[in-house]
This record gives structure tokens, sequence and C-alpha cells, in this order.
């Protein structure tokens, strides 16, 4: 028992603790994202101190269900990391190892949570692509519509549409799917052709998932970091797709997004131990989606919330007033 403390706090990470509250964390945001879609006032105010605006939306929770699945795609990492520290860490031949990586599987079960690990990481982009895919569907039923003239426009005050057509959005969830797939082909082979079936861990004590040890196991750096590109291009022309996201929100999502990526991979990719640590990236996301409209609306500069944005209604109120 003293040496697997030891172990622990000798790493960076306190392994099966860290996953097990992030995943409660992530469950949280999840929890308040749908409350805020099906509970809070549809009719939402914010006023920006910085230029004298005010924003007035009925629409403010509109994308909350989409993020909700999007955090729900994260969180199953997160509780699939947790089912897997628990099996790694009680095995009683465990040793401290910061020399290099270990293979930690003893029963079929740790062969499984191995693969929920990877399978639920694969999930990102399908969750987005499907939002994306359902959004235009949706357009192209109220298209048809009398009641609808033009749902595409910016005429029509509604401050989440945006001018990506059906024909763009359709584009572009194509190509993410395409390069997913083949991403996903890619790391399937690899696994096959390398045999790393199971999770190890890495030399600072963080988990190293069997994409990052098959694919770089099969073609090194080259391969493992072509296919983390596929994997992020899937998701960034999917998150793209989206026919009526705003383009602020596109922005700040892939803002998050990079700031974690470059901590995470900058630190942790010569180990491949970077493809597990979601747990910020995720409390980064969930802050955002759920103080989103308060964050964005209140508290950019007025360079930012100027009436030319296509993206949302402003009224201007009176400075005397």
């Amino acid at each position: 028992a003293a040496s697997k403390t030891k172990t622990k706090k000798n790493g960076m990470c306190w392994s099966a603790e860290v996953s097990w509250a992030f995943a409660w964390l992530d469950v949280g945001f999840i929890a308040v994202l749908l409350y805020q879609k099906y509970a809070s006032a549809a009719t939402t105010t914010f006023s920006n101190s910085n230029d004298n605006t005010t924003l007035t939306t009925t629409t403010s929770t509109r994308f909350h269900g989409t993020y909700a699945l999007f955090m729900a795609a994260i969180a199953a990492q997160e509780w699939a990391q947790f089912l897997v520290w628990n099996r790694l860490d009680n095995h009683d031949d465990k040793t401290a190892s910061t020399a290099a990586q270990k293979h930690d599987c003893r029963e079929p079960l740790d062969y499984a949570l191995s693969a929920m690990v990877f399978l639920s990481s694969q999930l990102v982009p399908l969750v987005l692509m499907g939002s994306s895919w359902l959004a235009t569907t949706q357009q192209l039923l109220k298209s048809n519509s009398k009641e609808q003239q033009q749902p595409t426009s910016n005429n029509n005050n509604n401050p989440y549409e945006t001018d990506v057509s059906q024909q763009a959005s359709q584009r572009l969830r194509n190509q993410a799917l395409f390069v997913w797939s083949m991403q996903f082909l890619l790391i399937i082979l690899c696994v096959v052709w390398s045999g790393r079936y199971c999770v190890e861990t890495g030399a600072h004590h963080h988990q190293v998932w069997i994409c990052a040890s098959a694919v770089y196991a099969t073609g090194g750096f080259p391969l493992y970091f072509a296919s983390l590109g596929a994997y992020v291009y899937s998701g960034y022309y999917a998150l793209l797709s989206h026919p009526t996201l705003p383009p602020r929100e596109v922005q700040w999502i892939i803002t998050i997004a990079v700031v974690n990526g470059i901590g995470a991979y900058g630190l942790y990719c010569w180990t491949l131990e970077a493809c597990s640590i979601w747990c910020w990236a995720a409390f980064s996301f969930g802050i955002y989606f759920c103080t989103k409209d308060a964050v964005v609306w209140s508290y950019l500069p007025p360079a930012l919330t100027s009436s030319s944005s296509p993206s949302r209604i402003i009224t201007s109120s009176s400075s005397s007033s």
C-alpha cells in the first residue's frame, strides 16, 4: 500500500481521484445546461457598460442541449478513465516508473475498458456533426414552411442566425465525416498492427491511450501528429458546419480548445500522455457553456460588440437615461 501511495504522490496526477472529481464536475455542468435550457426564463437581457449597448434575446438557451451532449461525450471519457485507473492502480505488481510506459492490462475487463476510453474520445466530433445535421434538417423543414420565408437570412431578427447555407453546411460536414473516418480507420489498423490493446501508464502517471501508443508504435511521431491533425480537422469542420451557431461562439470554443491543447501537448505530447488530459479542457468548456451569455455580451471590449455584428440584436441606450 505504501508503494502505491508513493507512486501517486511522485506523479503529476492523482489518477482515479482526479478523473472521479472531474467526471462529477462534468455531470454538474450537464445538469446546469439542461436546467438553463428547459427551466430558465426564455427572454434574457444583458447590458454592456463598455459601449452603452443592451442585448435582448429570446434564444439564449438554444444550443444548451447541444452543449450538454458535448459535455456528455467528455464526461464519458472521464468516467472511463476513472474505471481504468481503478483497475490499473489495484494491480499488486504495479511499481513507479519514470523511464518508460508500461503495459498494465491483466484481465479481459482491462482491455474492454481501454477500448471504452478510446471510443469515448471519438464521440466529440460525431456529436458536433450530429448537431449540425439536425440543425440543417430543421432549417430545411422551416424553409418548406409558408411561415418562414428565408431561414438563413439575418433579416429575421434572430441573433443566432448566420449566413451558412444548407449546401455549405453539408459540404463541411461531409469533409469532417470523411477525415474523421480516415483517422479512425488508421487508428484501428495501427492497433491491430502493433498489438497495443491496453491503456498504459505514462512517465508522469497520466494514461497513454491505445490510439496514441498504437499510432506511435506504427509510425512514430510523424504518424502520431498526422492522426492528431486529422482528429482536430474533423472536429473543427464539424463545428464550422453548424448552420446556426453564431461566429462569436465558434471563436470562443476554438480559443478554449487551442489554449488547452497547447498546454497539454506542450507538456506531455513527447510521452504520449497529452491525449488523455481532457480534464482542464472539459472544465473550461463547462464554465464557458454555462456562463457564455454573460461572458460574451457583458465583458467584451467595445470593438468586439459593435452593432455591425450579424449574430445578435443590439439596441442603443441613451447616455442621458
